[in-house]
């Protein structure tokens, strides 16, 4: 059996999550210490899951601990797809951001020899 089904998603999560620390995102203090959090909460999680999946085959872990380790490999997706919207949603803000103050910076264009400049008509 690979790692990669007894782990699900876990190493690429984990990667997901630290990124998530490293890059420059405006989240709050509180935020931060959320992601952290879980970061190191699937850490642990990982680990017990490498232990588990390293047992020898005369101490295969209880049923139990089978479900456990299916429970965990399921969150660890879920969590990643959450992972994955927040990353894209960001893109998205950034895009806009980016595409906004592109709007702001750009200049007038000059008029055309012999072009008058536009009416600017009143109501009455």
């Amino acid at each position: 059996m690979s790692m990669e089904v007894i782990t699900g998603t876990m190493g690429s999560l984990l990667s997901k999550l630290g990124d998530l620390l490293k890059e420059e995102y405006n989240l709050q203090k509180s935020v931060k210490g959320e992601i952290m959090f879980l970061k190191a909460e699937f850490e642990r999680m990982q680990a017990a899951l490498l232990v588990v999946f390293e047992a020898p085959m005369d101490q295969q872990p209880s049923i139990l601990v089978k479900l456990w380790a299916r429970d965990v490999r399921e969150l660890s997706y879920d969590v990643e797809d959450k992972v994955d919207t927040f990353y894209d949603a960001h893109r998205l803000w950034a895009k806009g951001v980016a595409w906004f103050q592109g709007l702001h910076r750009q200049k007038p264009r000059p008029l055309d020899q012999g072009q008058n400049p536009p009416r600017i008509r009143y109501r009455d």
